[in-house]
C-alpha cells in the first residue's frame, strides 16, 4: 500500500491536470475581479496579455495591454519603447485610476509583471514627463518641479530587496532619455498635457 504523502501527491496532480477544475478556477478568479473592480468603484480595466485576458470579465475589459513579465526580471530589466501602453497611461490621467489584470503561476503571488515592470513603467513616465515639464520654460512651474512624486523613487512593493531597488533606480534616466528621443517627444508631450499627478502603482492579492 502507497505511503498517505504519496497518494496525496498523485491527487493533486490529477487535479491539476484536470481541465474542469482550471475551469472551475478561472470562474472563481474571476468573480473575485468583478469584485474589486465593483470595489473600486468601476475603473477602467484592461487585460494584461496574455494571461489577464482569461481573469477579466468581458463586460468590464476596455481592452488589453502589455507589461511583460521579462521586463522586470532581475537583472534583465527593462522599459520598452514598443509596449508603451499610452492608452493605459491616458485612461489613468482621465479617470483617476484603472484596474490591471494578471495572472502567474502557483505558488507565486504576483507575476512580475505587476511588481516591477508597471513599477518601472510609472517610473519612467513621470520623470519624462517632469524633464519635458523642467525642460519647456512654458510648461515648467514650481508647482510640478517641487511637487512630491514625479521624480520621486520607484514605488516598488515592500518585499523587494534594498540591492534590486537600487540597480532598477540606476537604470531609470538612460530609460528617460531614451523615451525622449525626437520620434517619441509628441507622445511625451501628450502625455504631460493629460497627467495632474503622477502614476503611482497599488497590489490588490
Amino acid at each position: 500500500r502507497a505511503p498517505c504523502w504519496k497518494l496525496c501527491r498523485e491527487l493533486k496532480k490529477q487535479q491539476q491536470s484536470d481541465r474542469i477544475t482550471h475551469l472551475r478556477s478561472i470562474l472563481a478568479d474571476s468573480r473575485r475581479v468583478q469584485l474589486a473592480h465593483d470595489a473600486l468603484q468601476a475603473p477602467v480595466t484592461y487585460a494584461n496579455l496574455r494571461c489577464g485576458q482569461w481573469y477579466t470579465p468581458p463586460d468590464i475589459c476596455a481592452g488589453t495591454c502589455y507589461f511583460k513579465s521579462t521586463d522586470g526580471h532581475a537583472g534583465h530589466w527593462d522599459f520598452s519603447l514598443t509596449r508603451l501602453n499610452l492608452h493605459v497611461a491616458l485612461s489613468a490621467a482621465e479617470k483617476g485610476a484603472v484596474l490591471i489584470v494578471d495572472a502567474t503561476r502557483m505558488g507565486k503571488r504576483y507575476p512580475d509583471a505587476l511588481t516591477k515592470t508597471v513599477p518601472i513603467w510609472c517610473g519612467v513616465l513621470n520623470r519624462a514627463v517632469l524633464h519635458l515639464r523642467n525642460e519647456n520654460s512654458q510648461c515648467a512651474s514650481a508647482e510640478y518641479q517641487s511637487d512630491e512624486g514625479w521624480g520621486s523613487s520607484l514605488a516598488l512593493p515592500a518585499w523587494i530587496s534594498p540591492s534590486e531597488r537600487s540597480q532598477v533606480e540606476a537604470r531609470i534616466d538612460q530609460w528617460v532619455q531614451k523615451l525622449l528621443q525626437p520620434a517619441l517627444r509628441p507622445l511625451v508631450e501628450r502625455l504631460s498635457r493629460a497627467l495632474t499627478r503622477p502614476l503611482r502603482p497599488a497590489w490588490l492579492g
